[in-house]
């Protein structure tokens, strides 16, 4: 497949290093997935500004990536959907050419018009391209980092980046990454990979319960919840337990991760 994934503009801003070494220091205390997710929100905005986040542990094949654990923020959780396959690997040429050259990845959708060949398992990059305008991803600047002693890597892939991609963008991602990486092994370490044989556990919440489990994964706190549903908190307290026992979670960041894998609404 021809690489065209580096689709750089000129632009050459210089990294801020009084942000950058704030935001490696900030890792050192991120705990939980909810401490991660902020730090994306805060500390690394001023290096890399953007609104759509997904970052995973995964296996890598030949054939694409097996997703293990995943973390979101804003992300179209039914475009991962719509590019998994059957057997249920993950890979679309942003992450194929990762895959093979092992550096940062910047995509314009607007800027790239060049042919590519078939992914694997027979999407080409047309169709997948397809997928991407349809959700609104405008754009993507991706990096991850492989285990040497593993098939375990990390994947980092950010979207609706508000400026053109260049390399200020893939230099950030370099510097960062064994930093992320160790962060997001971390703080993902306690919770659950994904099983695909607890599907059926989903037809079990009620409607209200999904309606919570949306606004959950809105970043919603109960109180919150209880304002926008016209509920008391107790209430929605009680709805959000309830969820937490039917979908096997012990906390609402691993309720958002079945939630992803689950499909739901």
């Amino acid at each position: 497949m021809s690489s065209i994934m580096n689709c750089e503009s000129g632009s050459q801003t210089a990294i801020d290093r009084s942000a950058l070494l704030s935001a490696v220091e900030a890792t050192l205390e991120i705990q939980t997935p909810q401490q991660f997710l902020l730090w994306t929100q805060n500390e690394l905005q001023p290096l890399l500004p953007h609104k759509v986040l997904a970052c995973g542990i995964g296996q890598v094949y030949q054939g694409g990536v097996r997703l293990q654990k995943l973390l979101c923020h804003n992300f179209p959780w039914r475009y991962l959907d719509e590019i998994r396959r059957p057997d249920g690997y993950v890979l679309s040429p942003v992450m194929a050419n990762w895959c093979r050259e092992q550096k940062p990845q910047l995509f314009e959708s607007t800027s790239c018009s060049a042919a590519q060949d078939s992914l694997p398992g027979g999407m080409d990059f047309h169709e997948w391209l397809s997928i991407f305008n349809k959700y609104q991803l405008r754009n993507v600047a991706a990096h991850g980092m492989r285990d040497l002693d593993s098939l375990v890597t990390s994947y980092f892939s950010f979207s609706c980046i508000p400026e053109p991609l260049g390399r200020h963008h893939a230099r950030s991602l370099e510097i960062l990454m064994p930093h992320m990486h160790v962060t997001l092994k971390r703080v993902l370490e306690k919770i659950e990979p994904f099983n695909n044989t607890d599907r059926l556990i989903g037809a079990h919440l009620s409607p209200r319960e999904r309606e919570i489990l949306r606004w959950i994964r809105k970043g919603k706190t109960n109180g919150e919840i209880a304002r926008i549903l016209s509920l008391s908190e107790y209430t929605v307290k009680n709805q959000v337990r309830a969820l937490l026992v039917k979908l096997r979670a012990s906390n609402r960041a691993e309720a958002v991760f079945k939630a992803i894998e689950l499909r739901l609404d």
